[in-house]
C-alpha cells in the first residue's frame, strides 16, 4: 500500500490510523508486520467499540498503540481512557484533547474538569461515569409527570 511503499522509499517511521480501519485482519496484520509501522493509533468508538478495539490492538501487540477519541461526549472519552490505561503503555500521550472543543458534556462532572496538566485518573474517570449513570437512570425513572 501507499504508506508501506512511503516507508520504503523515504526510511521514516509511520503510523497506521484511520486507513487501518478499511482492512481486513490479513491487510492489517501484513501493515503492521512492516518495519517502518512503528503505531497504530485507533479511534475505538470509529472501529466498532472497546471489544472491537481490544481485537486490533492484540494484533497490534507488537506496535505502540495510541488510543484516540473522535469529537464524542465525556463518556465516550472516559471510557477511551480507561481503555488506553488497560491497554495502552503508560508514558504514551493518548489523543483525547477533542473533549475541549464541547460546548457542553453529559457526563457529571464533566471531561474536561478530570483533566489535570493533561493527565486523568482512572478512578476519577469510573466515578464519573457511575455518577453520570446513576443521574440519567434516575430521570428516566421520573414516572411523577405520567398519567394513569
Amino acid at each position: 500500500g501507499g504508506l508501506r511503499a512511503w516507508g520504503s522509499l523515504t526510511g521514516l517511521p509511520y503510523a497506521l490510523d484511520e486507513s487501518a480501519e478499511q482492512m481486513d485482519a490479513a491487510q492489517l496484520r501484513i501493515a503492521l508486520d512492516d518495519e517502518h509501522c512503528v503505531a497504530l493509533v485507533l479511534k475505538p468508538t470509529l472501529v466498532g467499540g472497546i471489544e472491537s478495539a481490544v481485537g486490533l490492538a492484540a494484533l497490534a501487540r507488537h506496535k505502540r498503540l495510541i488510543l484516540t477519541s473522535a469529537f464524542e461526549s465525556g463518556v465516550a472519552h472516559a471510557h477511551v481512557a480507561m481503555l488506553a490505561a488497560a491497554i495502552g503503555a503508560p508514558h504514551d500521550a493518548h489523543g483525547l484533547s477533542t473533549y475541549d472543543r464541547l460546548a457542553e458534556d453529559t457526563l457529571l462532572p464533566p471531561f474536561a474538569s478530570l483533566v489535570k496538566a493533561d493527565l486523568l485518573e482512572v478512578e476519577s474517570a469510573q466515578q464519573a461515569l457511575d455518577r453520570t449513570a446513576e443521574h440519567w437512570w434516575s430521570h428516566s425513572l421520573d414516572l411523577s409527570s405520567v398519567e394513569p
